[in-house]
């Protein structure tokens, strides 16, 4: 059983000519290739073979990160269309605050701007500081290893990996300021509480994200816990039920530990999903729930993303 993770399944948006995502028709020619060569389970059949501690042999299972608005606009619909299911995660803070998560504000000024832009001026907003995690190399190494490097990745891995919490926000607000004005990106960027609804009622598994999509095995253990309880109060309280289902922002062994998978299990949590490629096998389920294996969706046909920064098909983020 492959349980696939996707980010970004939208059409072009020409406001953003360099945002890096996967096309809507390619995530659909995709779907049709997994039904080609295995098949997309049913939601009771999936969870029933957890249960089990069985994983179902040809059979992918989507899942989606960050609730995004297109996940609810585009994704739930094609895949309700096919009889099938999708697992999304959503971190709360958009839906408690309406503001924009610092990950994805990376994200709108790279595709709004390019990466050779954007780390120009980061380095012009950074001079000769150092930053506080600079040299960190174990949380940095296996990041974006599905990207060519490049100045976008770059950029990325130095406010979300290099820089700590004060100081990346205080970058982005600078950068946002002369860099990212005059839209509300907030509401094109996320799904509501409405739309999380609705996930439920057609039949999707929602499951938690954090509140803020923070490195959690950066954080000390009281802010995992707040960052963990609270979005998964906050969750519950819009989809009237417990969550049981989580996924580790920005994923990898390097973005998570024991004491995280200590504090969801107490919390009522029963599967959360890593990234690592390989199929869920049933050890997994036997020995490990709170770390599942996923794949990136651009290891199979159909999965590169548009990367408009390199004006070329690229890989997904």
């Amino acid at each position: 059983m492959k349980a696939v993770m996707y980010h970004y399944v939208r059409r072009h948006d020409p406001e953003l000519p360099y945002f890096t995502y996967l096309d809507f028709d390619s995530f659909r020619r995709q779907l049709d290739w997994f039904e080609s060569v295995g098949r997309l389970a049913s939601r009771e059949e999936f969870e029933e073979a957890l249960e089990r501690g069985q994983p179902l042999p040809d059979v992918f299972v989507p899942t989606f990160d960050d609730g995004l608005v297109e996940h609810a606009q585009l994704v739930a619909h094609e895949l309700e269309r096919r009889g099938t299911f999708g697992v999304f995660f959503v971190p709360t803070a958009p839906l408690e605050t309406g503001r924009i998560l610092d990950v994805h504000r990376i994200h709108l000024l790279l595709g709004r701007h390019g990466g050779g832009a954007m780390l120009d001026a980061l380095d012009g907003l950074l001079g000769d500081r150092r930053l506080p995690g600079e040299g960190d190399a174990r949380r940095a190494a296996d990041t974006y290893r599905h990207q060519p490097e490049g100045p976008a990745a770059r950029f990325k891995r130095i406010l979300n990996y290099q820089a700590s919490g004060t100081e990346r926000q205080a970058l982005l607000d600078a950068l946002c300021a002369s860099h990212l004005s005059g839209t509300a990106w907030a509401s094109r960027l996320y799904m509501t509480e409405s739309d999380v609804r609705a996930l439920e009622r057609m039949g999707m598994i929602v499951g938690g994200h954090s509140r803020t999509h923070e490195l959690l095995s950066r954080l000390s253990p009281l802010e995992q816990e707040a960052e963990i309880t609270g979005s998964l109060q906050a969750l519950s309280g819009v989809i009237g039920r417990c969550v049981e289902w989580f996924a580790y922002p920005y994923g990898g062994w390097h973005s998570f530990g024991p004491l995280t998978e200590t504090i969801l299990a107490r919390h009522g949590v029963r599967f959360a999903f890593n990234v690592e490629d390989r199929d869920i096998a049933p050890w997994d389920l036997r020995r490990r729930p709170l770390a599942l294996p996923r794949y990136d969706c651009n290891l199979f046909p159909h999965g590169r993303a548009v990367d408009g920064d390199a004006l070329s098909v690229a890989r997904s983020i």
